[in-house]
């Protein structure tokens, strides 16, 4: 199983999540009433199912009550539009499945059109991601960590991955756990100046589910679509303890500088006095 997050050239998908989070480009959880349990998810709100099955499927989901269960060789894909003023963006979703019998260094060759993010599940390696050279040619890949193969076809991965299409960098988060190098991962393809697609590719089965494209909002920590008193209360659950969903923290990351600190809370303070008339 693979997913690709694609330039220009190519298609996007969105999604919903468990978590709030900031001014959705898109999100879904595949329930109802829009996607009915049984049915492709084929031409319904701009997905297409390049090569069947996509299936919506209900029970045992991630998120919600339905997700997409995949068949052996399923490629879906959703087309994104309007996102070139965005300079970063985040995209998060849940991923199941055994993995590819192929490693992502035995096929990554076959990318042929520009992409930024590119993650692969492999059987043997577990979940891998490419550190790209940014000339659109197969870059370096770096194996997760997080193991998958007959044992963990049932788990449910949540997947998430920031965007900046300035520095032409991606971040990636497994189970809100951050991966690879602190400033980074390359993009495939240093073409890619916004968001326009998302494409996930399967040989065998595999489940998909709570996927969304999310604007940043700095200051939203608490995910409610709002900067008010109730973020200060987010920002100090955050200096409390680590983790939490990372499009949460990094809005609360007012400072840019990866963490969340006292001058994030300070910061967000003084922005909300300024607020009031």
């Amino acid at each position: 199983m693979k997913f690709q997050i694609l330039g220009a050239a190519a298609v996007v998908a969105g999604m919903a999540g468990a978590a709030g989070a900031s001014l959705p480009l898109y999100q879904t959880q595949f329930d109802a009433p829009a996607f009915t349990a049984g049915q492709s998810v084929d031409g319904i709100e701009g997905w297409q199912v390049l090569n069947p099955p996509a299936t919506v499927t209900s029970g045992d989901a991630a998120v919600g009550g339905q997700y997409v269960h995949l068949g052996s060789g399923a490629i879906l894909d959703r087309a994104f539009a309007g996102t070139n003023e965005h300079e970063t963006l985040w995209v998060q979703a849940y991923f199941r499945g055994r993995g590819s019998s192929q490693t992502l260094s035995e096929i990554d060759d076959e990318i042929e059109f520009p992409a930024s993010a590119i993650l692969h599940f492999s059987e043997a390696n577990g979940i891998e991601a490419e550190d790209g050279t940014g000339d659109g040619s197969a870059g370096t890949v770096v194996q997760i960590g997080v193991p998958l193969g007959e044992d963990n076809e049932d788990v449910w991965h949540k997947i998430t991955v920031r965007l900046d299409f300035d520095a032409k960098a991606w971040e990636l988060w497994v189970e809100d756990e951050k991966h690879g190098p602190a400033d980074g991962f390359g993009f495939r393809s240093d073409e890619v100046a916004n968001l326009t697609g998302f494409r996930q590719m399967t040989q065998g089965q595999s489940g998909f589910d709570g996927f969304r494209v999310v604007i940043p909002l700095p200051g939203d920590a608490n995910g409610d679509g709002a900067i008010d008193a109730a973020d200060l209360m987010a920002v100090i659950e955050y200096l409390a303890e680590e983790g939490g969903d990372p499009i949460l923290r990094g809005n609360a990351d007012l400072t840019g500088n990866g963490e969340v600190t006292e001058d994030d809370l300070n910061l967000l303070a003084g922005k909300l006095t300024a607020m009031v008339p």
